[in-house]
């Protein structure tokens, strides 16, 4: 049996309209922001929805950084 350890973001989200885009969430590690790890595109409805990220296998320093695109 394995057991693993990791963190959780979680957050709340509402995305209405036509102008809506896009909501990213991207992990920046050594100054490297790669590919998002959490995305949403266009409208999601007229609701706030929660969204949630699971971080695990990093023990050094990093940084979570939420883009909105409309």
């Amino acid at each position: 049996m394995r057991l693993y350890i990791f963190k959780i973001i979680e957050f709340y989200f509402h995305m209405f309209g036509p102008d809506v885009n896009g909501l990213y969430v991207f992990l920046k590690r050594n100054n490297q922001m790669g590919a998002p790890v959490w995305s949403r595109i266009r409208n999601q409805g007229n609701n706030w929805l929660r969204g949630e990220v699971r971080i695990r296998g990093i023990s050094d320093a990093y940084q979570i950084i939420i883009e909105a695109v409309s």
